[in-house]
Formats: C-alpha cells, sequence, structure tokens
C-alpha cells in the first residue's frame, strides 16, 4: 500500500511540477569599439560611404570622406560585412574582446559589373580574397583571429596554413609545412615586403620553420598566404608564399596589453606619436623560463624572447615613412649529466640557439591616388650556433667538444616599386630589387678521442643578385 501511495505521489508531482522562476537582472554585456579604414583595392584610396554591419544584429556605421569608420558592437566572436555600391561586398570574421579596440584595413574590388541596386548574399562575400590583386590562383588571405581560432594553431601563422587543402605538417615539433609535396625549404617569408630568412625561435640555417614564431599574430593585419602560381614580385620561391603585413598602431588613444600563452609572456603597447603619426610595440619572454625562475623544475628548458616594433609617420600629404624593428634570441640546453645513470656513464651536453634581427625603413610616395612609388631599404641578420660536448663520469674527465657548428647569414637589401593605374584602368607594377649576401658558415666535428678533426667546413662569401619584374592586369 505505501509503494502505491509513493508511486501516485511521484506521478502527481511530475505531472504538475511547479516552476520556480526567480527574477533578476542581467548582467549587461560589454561592448568595444571597431574602427579603421576602407580602402580600393587597386588604386589604395580610401572609399567614402561604405555600409559597414555585424551580420546578426543591428550594429552599422558608414566610411567618412577619409574612408574611416569607426562603432561599437558586442564582444565575443563576429561577422562584419562590408558593401557600396560598384564594388563586391566583403566579410571579415572576428573576435572582440573587451580589453582593446580592434582595428581592422579592408581592401574592396571594383566589379566589373553595372548593378541599379545591390542584394547582399552569403555567396558575394570573399572574406578569402587575397589582398595584393595579382594574386590570381592558389592564394588566400587570413588574419589574426584564423591565427588562434583552428586547434592547435598556437597563435602561430605556419601552423594555421595546416588547415588549408595541399598543406601538412613536416614535424609536430615544428611549424615547417609541405605545400603539395614540395620541400619546407622552399617557402617565402615576406613582412612588410622585406624578404627575411626564417622568422622562427629555434632555427637553422637554410630552414624556415621552428619551434615558437618570432611574429607576434596580434601585431598582423589581413595577410596573403600562396601555395603555387606565385606572381613575378615573389623571388626564390618554389614552396609557398607568406606575405606578411603588420598593422600600425593606434592614432587616437594610448594602449596597453599584458598576456600570456603558448608564445610567453607578452607586453605589449600602441598609440600616438604625433598628429597623425603612430607606434605599436612589444615583447615577449618564454613563460617556462619564469616559472623556472620561481622554482619549478620542467627538464628541458626553451628560452626565448623576442621585440616588435612599427613606427608609421606622415611626412606630408604624400608621402610616408613606416620603420620596423624586430629582434629575437633564443637557447635550449640538454644536459644529460643530469639524468645519468650507472649503466650508462657516457653522456652529451648539448647547447643550441639563434639570434636574429631585422630593421627597415620604407617610403611610399603617391603623387595621385591612381600613381604611388615606394623606396624600402632593409637589414637582417640570422645567426645560429649549436656545440655538443661528451663526457664519461668513469674517467672524471671534463667535457671535450665533438661537434661546433655556426653559421651567420646577414642581408642588405634595396627595393623600389612603381605602380599605377592610369593606364586604361589597367594595373602596372614595375620593381628592382637587389640583395647583398654576407655568408658565413663554420662547421667541425672532432672524434670521440679528441685527438683528430674528423670533418671540416669553412664556408665565408659574399654573393650579390639583382632581381627585376614587371607585370600588368589587363581589365578586358
Amino acid at each position: 500500500m505505501n509503494i502505491r501511495v509513493a508511486l501516485f505521489i511521484t506521478t502527481l508531482l511530475f505531472i504538475f511540477s511547479i516552476k520556480i522562476t526567480a527574477q533578476h537582472k542581467k548582467t549587461p554585456i560589454p561592448f568595444q569599439t571597431i574602427k579603421g579604414i576602407v580602402y580600393d583595392s587597386e588604386t589604395q584610396k580610401p572609399i567614402k560611404n561604405v555600409t559597414i554591419f555585424e551580420e546578426k544584429n543591428n550594429y552599422n556605421s558608414f566610411t567618412d570622406d577619409k574612408g574611416a569608420f569607426t562603432f561599437k558592437v558586442a564582444t565575443g566572436r563576429k561577422t562584419i560585412v562590408f558593401s557600396h555600391l560598384g564594388y563586391e561586398s566583403k566579410i571579415s570574421s572576428i573576435f572582440l574582446n573587451a580589453s582593446q579596440e580592434h582595428e581592422m584595413v579592408i581592401f574592396l574590388e571594383p566589379s566589373l559589373t553595372s548593378l541599379s541596386e545591390i542584394t547582399l548574399q552569403q555567396s558575394l562575400f570573399q572574406k578569402e580574397k587575397t589582398i595584393n590583386p595579382f594574386i590570381y590562383s592558389s592564394g588566400r588571405s587570413f588574419s589574426t583571429e584564423e591565427a588562434y581560432r583552428y586547434a592547435g594553431t598556437l597563435g602561430d601563422p605556419a601552423r594555421m596554413a595546416r588547415a588549408y587543402p595541399g598543406v601538412i605538417p613536416s614535424n609536430d615539433n615544428r611549424n615547417d609545412i609541405v605545400i603539395r609535396g614540395n620541400s619546407p625549404i622552399g617557402l617565402l617569408w615576406r613582412v612588410d615586403g622585406i624578404e627575411i630568412p626564417n622568422p622562427n625561435h629555434f632555427g637553422n640555417v637554410g630552414l624556415t620553420g621552428g619551434t615558437v614564431t618570432l611574429l607576434n599574430p596580434k601585431m598582423m593585419t589581413n595577410s596573403d598566404f600562396i601555395s603555387s602560381a606565385f606572381p613575378v614580385e615573389y623571388g626564390n620561391a618554389t614552396a609557398g608564399v607568406f606575405d606578411v603585413k603588420l598593422k600600425k598602431g593606434s592614432t587616437k588613444k594610448h594602449e596597453f596589453r599584458v598576456g600570456t600563452g603558448w608564445n610567453g609572456l607578452e607586453l605589449a603597447a600602441e598609440g600616438p606619436i604625433y598628429k597623425n603619426n603612430s607606434y605599436i610595440a612589444s615583447y615577449r619572454y618564454s613563460f617556462l623560463d619564469i616559472i623556472d625562475e620561481i622554482g619549478l623544475d620542467f627538464g628541458v628548458l626553451p628560452k626565448f624572447q623576442d621585440f616588435t616594433t612599427k613606427l608609421d609617420f606622415d611626412l606630408s600629404e604624400k608621402l610616408t615613412l613606416s620603420v620596423l624593428g624586430l629582434w629575437g634570441i633564443s637557447l635550449i640546453n640538454i644536459d644529460e649529466r643530469e639524468t645519468i645513470t650507472a649503466s650508462n656513464s657516457i653522456g652529451t651536453v648539448v647547447n643550441t640557439g639563434s639570434d636574429t634581427y631585422i630593421g627597415s625603413a620604407k617610403f611610399v610616395y603617391k603623387p595621385s591616388y591612381q600613381t604611388n612609388y615606394i623606396f624600402n631599404i632593409s637589414v637582417n641578420s640570422a645567426e645560429y650556433s649549436s656545440k655538443i660536448d661528451e663526457f664519461n663520469t668513469n674517467d672524471n674527465t671534463s667535457l671535450k667538444r665533438i661537434v661546433d657548428t655556426y653559421s651567420l647569414e646577414k642581408k642588405y637589401s634595396v627595393f623600389t616599386q612603381f605602380e599605377t593605374y592610369k593606364i586604361k584602368n589597367n594595373h602596372l607594377k614595375i620593381g628592382f630589387r637587389a640583395d647583398l649576401f654576407d655568408l658565413d658558415f663554420n662547421q667541425q666535428v672532432i672524434d670521440d678521442k679528441n685527438i683528430k678533426t674528423v670533418a671540416k667546413q669553412n664556408f665565408k662569401k659574399t654573393k650579390f643578385i639583382v632581381r627585376c619584374f614587371a607585370t600588368i592586369n589587363f581589365r578586358l
């Protein structure tokens, strides 16, 4: 009888359950500012009256006479749409946080079809359209958000590219990539038009990858990745091209940022210098190295730090100057003496590291919106060293050097380019690049008895390379 009563009461409670709703005040969603400039992808001219809106809400804005825009939206992952009559609409996916304003630089491509009105459809949005108009196939643009969105990217553009068709990793411990079966050595890196050898920590001579990227993705703006069919301006590339663009600092107010992650502890700042001039800078230090200083032991400890800065100056209405500086150093020590056992008395001590710096000054002269001249001078240096010492605890002897490798590659470059759209709306680009290489490579291998040198290589030479190119885009 008690069981029947219990079942009856349970059924009544189930059918006539009472839902109690507590009235409470909702936490307001924080808003953040989105700002930037919209340009014509061909003439580089700012576009006014561009319609800008957030896809799922009613937040919208328009560009002013200088192509600039600013508006606030709720934080989170957002899809921003840019539309203007006579241009192909563009979509950009961003992640907006409450701690920092988001700055964008957008290029709209002119539409060849005259329309009486425009209807926004998802098929019109080309978020993967490349920044460089001379990339016709096997290329796509990527943003800072994509460097963090894909799983396993760790804020690294090279690791992000593994998600693209035809790209696979060569090693999970490093960011080297194989593009359509080509060697990772054939990958070309460009940063603001400067060709650099290897923008990674723990790299080595002749390689294009490493363990941790030297480039801070939070300082990058929309950039291009090309897997084949490279335009003529990309020389010495046989596998792929990363054409990375660094963003300009804020010209409105000073902003500061502190963060940490796989790429280290980061301190960053940006803001105006004078009038429309701006700066942006970032310093990163190995986070594990800081933990090690506290007293926590991680065994093999990679140490690295890097600094990136960019200064932009408006010298006149038609002349601008951009100064870029990039520096990074890395070191790793593997000492088997700490793990030696009685059964194995022989081991090695490995010390390997790299030191990289890049500096450039780029002048851009625009006599009109249809013509521009670029003059760029740069110097970059990549230094790598590796030393391997052997020990034997039974002999109670000191370390014996068995491998000693040192390499240094310095490059001094001059680049100039003329670009115009005055030839019946066709796009003409002519460029000249001269590179002076100062190469120094030394390797010495000694036998296990430390008596004689088994192998020795010494290479120290200066090389000079000159390249010229011309390309035109006909619009029929």
